[in-house]
């Protein structure tokens, strides 16, 4: 340990440089393998030498970046005229590389100014983005116009409006203020919503049970419709009744995860009776599936989201903030 305190700072930070760049000049090469190497603007070496280039430019004045700057102005016209060259010979527009050249000139400063955790976040950031390229074109063919509509309506409910709304109750009578209303429409919709996210996006081919347990996370009655019209088809005998019975014992879960976050005394009360509850509904499921056969992927429930088109729940949420001013004003007029 004491050889490596006595290791020059410089040193240990020209090793990242030289590491970082040539990880990501590797993965570029592997990348890129079969295709014409005429037409590449670099792959190991060249990404390597990038990040060393910007490396001795920095130390050279590190107060003003002059150097620094200078060189990633020239490396910049060095890729614009690649650039065009390629769309010349190619036709192909892609622009990945290029961006990739700059970020990995950028990696010296990083290591010189940020703390190595970020460093390395920025690093493996860079890796799996370049190499998940298919993984997000099968990602969003799977999204909908609607799913960046409702996204964007669930960004607006927590990230805009409830950080805008007063903590000040709203009266006297009404010892609830904007805020604490907000936020139980803003949580009862986000429930919904990673139920939602769970079911279409994490297990989309998930069994009859596992979209009974899911499904009771994101709407219990949406669930309990779906997987009755199967059972009226002929399609899941009694492993859909033991679904249903799943999918409405996981309500029990979400009024105690409600009340953990807004009662916790209350939530305290109730976790014993709702988790026994929850429990013998899991029994009870359990010798409802015994029994039952077994249905095949091909004919699981279809997903819950293409017959239930409101994934926050809004109404439902608008409904439960109003029970909670409604009985904060009771709880409050009894206790007066």
């Amino acid at each position: 340990m004491e050889f490596i305190n006595h290791i020059p700072e410089g040193f240990i930070k020209f090793i990242l440089v030289l590491t970082f760049s040539l990880l990501i000049g590797l993965e570029q090469r592997r990348h890129h393998i079969g295709e014409n190497e005429d037409l590449l603007f670099g792959t190991d070496r060249t990404f390597t030498f990038i990040g060393l280039l910007a490396y001795v430019l920095f130390i050279a004045d590190p107060v003003t970046f002059i150097p620094f700057l200078f060189g990633f102005v020239l490396i910049g016209i060095l890729l614009g005229i690649y650039y065009f060259h390629k769309i010349e010979k190619t036709g192909k527009y892609g622009f990945t590389s290029i961006i990739l050249s700059l970020l990995t000139y950028c990696i010296p400063i990083m290591v010189f100014t940020q703390p190595i955790w970020l460093v390395l976040s920025f690093i493996v950031a860079l890796m799996l983005i370049t190499e998940m390229k298919s993984h997000f074109i099968s990602f969003t063919k799977k999204i909908s116009e609607e799913e960046y509509i409702t996204l964007a309506t669930f960004i607006t409910l927590a990230g805009i409006i409830l950080p805008l709304l007063p903590d000040q109750m709203i009266s006297e009578q009404i010892p609830v203020s904007p805020y604490r209303l907000w936020l139980a429409i803003v949580v009862v919709s986000g429930i919904s919503y990673i139920g939602y996210l769970l079911k279409k996006f994490v297990f989309p081919k998930s069994g009859i049970i596992l979209t009974g347990l899911l499904g009771g996370i994101y709407s219990s009655t949406a669930t309990t419709v779906i997987l009755a019209r199967k059972e009226k088809q002929g399609m899941g005998g009694q492993q859909t009744v033991a679904a249903i019975m799943i999918a409405n014992g996981m309500m029990y879960l979400r009024i105690l995860f409600l009340a953990f976050i807004f009662n916790q005394s209350v939530a305290l009360q109730l976790a014993i009776p709702f988790l026994v509850l929850f429990l013998i509904t899991l029994i009870l499921a359990k010798f409802g599936t015994g029994k039952g056969k077994t249905v095949p992927t091909e004919v699981t429930p279809e997903n819950i989201e293409t017959k239930h088109a409101n994934p926050l729940e809004f109404k439902t949420a608008a409904i439960f903030g109003l029970l909670f001013v409604v009985f904060a004003v009771i709880t409050k007029t009894v206790l007066n």
